[in-house]
């Protein structure tokens, strides 16, 4: 498998994908970077304490409070433990209003609520992360081998200091021991540095904000699987260069420069804009949807275009394994959290089953982020848990739709106009003006101009004035009273092409033969007729604005 990292210098910010066998796998850009506040460490004060929630709301000086839960507290009087559930008392015995903490964020806000913190500090190097009072010394899931690990536990040891807690990353195994002793230092300095930085200030105050995307990207990212480091402008090849050299020097000769849109040669917005979409094509043509939650995503396997060869066991299998991998892929691409939930297409083999989670087993191998595969449920279903963190790519960079407010669905064509005639109907029997002037959707309009409005006209006494415009949304209905024609001109105009109008009491300045022309303001409409019609002003006549100048529109009769 070929990995790459491709850096994108653009006009003020720079952007980083991280492609495997040319196929995105990781997206990042310095802009939305430089917002997240995960990692970020700051001096808070308590400003409510909820025993009900177990939980405590955090003034961090960012505009919105974050929020501690209980599990996520650990302080020096408690000895450096964490609180065990035999211990447990109110959180209002430890936590009291207006106190101040030294709190890391763990996960940005959403829309609807604010970022999650901990004292349980964790500072990420190269080769360790440490944490402070916590104690335990952990090793990287991928460190392969009893005799590996064994090597860097005991390597670990020697400069791990008592009070404090480790997490050996995957890139130790790289390490040699100056170099593993030199990120045990550096980030002991940043603590002691964090430390005393927080008993000069007064809460709320940021004391540490976690690194820019270049160093933070490549202190994560940087392994010797790396083949390699394509960066598109000169100068921030130098950058690269040096931030490599600083973090793994036998790197730097695969940091190369190359010219030109480096993400528009891999592909790279293509397949930013396929991460965006439900629904996703797999190489053998199946394909899944995935729709997401607040905390939990569903991922639906469907065979769509493959239809197999052999058998339907094999059908099902070569599908689900193809989705397996898009799948992991998928996770790390949309930076997707929680728990997520996967419907294979269904399988009675139990050898088969085995082979799909063992693929998932694989992917999730490869991801960064922890991610765990919890297996079968009765129902059939495979359970996902994936840590989440910063936001997802969805969250990222799309909003819900200012129309369907987050449905993703809209109201039927039949629907509206039932709407848009039962509030004509109130309306008429409501206001006193003697016309109703109605802005709708254009398609709106041409479903309701039937024989019920002239009944409804009938029946209220109202004549009932129909705008139907292309660029109204469907389930727009804008209803107003007009008392003179120069309002119920400033509705009907501008006049646009595919326009709408329904409209009773039309003088035209003249009629010819298969024309009659309409004043209206500066425009001069001219409606074309069909042969021997005899135009009647008592009548209310349905047209479509075909054409338009400066001057002069065009219309033809509908109705």
């Amino acid at each position: 498998m070929e990995r790459i990292i491709v850096i994108q210098a653009g006009f003020k910010n720079k952007s980083l994908a991280v492609l495997e066998d040319n196929k995105v796998v990781e997206l990042h850009w310095e802009s939305l970077y430089q917002e997240r506040l995960v990692g970020n460490i700051y001096l808070g004060r308590v400003m409510n304490v909820l025993p009900g929630m177990q939980a405590a709301f955090v003034d961090l000086g960012i505009g919105r409070n974050a929020l501690l839960h209980w599990d996520d507290i650990l302080l020096p009087s408690q000895g450096g433990f964490p609180i065990t559930k035999r211990k447990r008392g109110s959180i209002k015995d430890i936590l009291k209003e207006g106190q101040d903490l030294l709190v890391e964020v763990v996960k940005d806000g959403t829309a609807t609520k604010g970022p999650r913190i901990t004292t349980r500090i964790s500072l990420p190097g190269r080769y360790i992360v440490l944490m402070p009072g916590q104690k335990h010394l952990l090793l990287s899931r991928r460190i392969d081998g009893e005799e590996e690990r064994k090597r860097i536990k005991e390597l670990a040891m020697q400069y791990k200091r008592p009070e404090d807690g480790v997490i050996v990353r995957t890139a130790a195994m790289e390490a040699g021991p100056e170099e593993l002793e030199g990120d045990f230092r550096s980030l002991e300095a940043l603590w002691a540095a964090i430390q005393a930085k927080s008993k000069e200030v007064s809460s709320p105050a940021l004391l540490h904000r976690d690194m820019e995307l270049l160093p933070a990207a490549l202190r994560d990212l940087l392994s010797t699987d790396v083949d390699r480091i394509l960066v598109n402008r000169q100068e921030t090849k130098e950058e690269v260069k040096r931030i490599v050299a600083m973090l793994a020097p036998h790197l730097q000769e695969r940091v190369v420069y190359q010219e030109g849109d480096l993400f528009e040669l891999f592909k790279v917005p293509a397949q930013m804009d396929e991460a965006l979409r439900r629904k996703v094509w797999l190489d053998c043509g199946g394909y899944l949807i995935i729709d997401a939650a607040e905390a939990l995503t569903v991922i639906d396997v469907n065979t769509g275009r493959f239809i197999g060869s052999t058998s339907l066991a094999d059908t099902a299998l070569k599908v689900n394994l193809d989705a397996a991998a898009e799948i992991g892929r998928q996770l790390r691409l949309r930076n997707i959290g929680g728990m997520v939930v996967v419907d294979f297409v269904d399988m009675n083999e139990e050898s088969h089953w085995a082979l799909v989670l063992e693929e998932l087993e694989k992917q999730a191998k490869k991801d960064r982020v922890k991610t765990q595969i919890l297996g079968l449920t009765r129902l059939g279903l495979v359970e996902i848990s994936r840590k989440k963190t910063n936001k997802s790519l969805g969250n990222l960079w799309l909003s819900n739709c200012p129309y369907c407010k987050g449905k993703g669905k809209v109201l039927k064509l039949h629907a509206v106009v039932e709407q848009a005639r039962q509030k004509l109907f109130n309306m008429a029997n409501r206001v006193a003006a003697p016309v109703i002037a109605a802005n709708l959707n254009a398609q709106v309009a041409l479903s309701l101009m039937d024989d019920s409005l002239r009944e409804l006209e009938a029946r209220t006494g109202k004549e009932i004035i129909i705008i139907g415009r292309k660029n109204i949304h469907r389930e727009a209905i804008e209803l107003e009273g007009i008392w003179s024609r120069e309002r119920l001109e400033e509705q009907i105009l501008p006049l646009e092409p595919g326009q709408i109008l329904r409209w009773k009491g039309l003088t035209p300045a003249y009629c010819h033969q298969d024309r009659a022309v309409i004043p209206l303001e500066e425009y001069r409409l001219t409606v074309h007729l069909p042969a021997h019609f005899a135009w009647d002003g008592e009548q209310a006549y349905s047209m479509e604005i075909t054409g338009l100048s400066v001057k002069e529109a065009e219309a033809k009769l509908i109705f």
